[in-house]
């Protein structure tokens, strides 16, 4: 209850502000990079940039512990991923996820999360 993973299968045009809305019960979604453009958005718990095309998803909190993950996907691609509250304007770091590591320690970000707060997050 509340974990979900991102799968990747299909391409949608994506923004923070257009971000692809989740359910917490959400089990799996298939998505693709393929045909995105680079955004200039900020690592979050590492140092840089996401330089690699990606998609925007968001997810209301539960009051639970949520997960995010691109591991167990049928490619487990090298992917990265970051974690944003408060809003596009002013997001604010929850966690992120290394690109050098697709799976296995660094491969998901967990965090408590607040009842009706938007969480932002990028995978790229």
């Amino acid at each position: 209850s509340g974990d979900f993973d991102l799968f990747f299968d299909f391409n949608v045009p994506s923004s923070c502000r257009e971000a692809t809305r989740l359910d917490a019960s959400t089990l799996g979604y298939m998505a693709s990079t393929v045909g995105s453009n680079p955004q200039n958005v900020e690592s979050c718990g590492y140092t840089g940039y996401h330089t690699a095309p990606g998609l925007w998803f968001a997810v209301e909190g539960t009051g639970e512990m949520l997960e995010v993950s691109t591991c167990g996907s049928l490619n487990d691609l090298d992917t990265q991923i970051s974690v944003f509250s408060n809003g596009c304007d002013s997001l604010q770091c929850i966690g992120g996820t290394g690109q050098d590591y697709p799976c296995g320690d660094n491969g998901s970000v967990s965090w408590k999360s607040e009842m009706g707060e938007i969480y932002h997050i990028f995978v790229s």
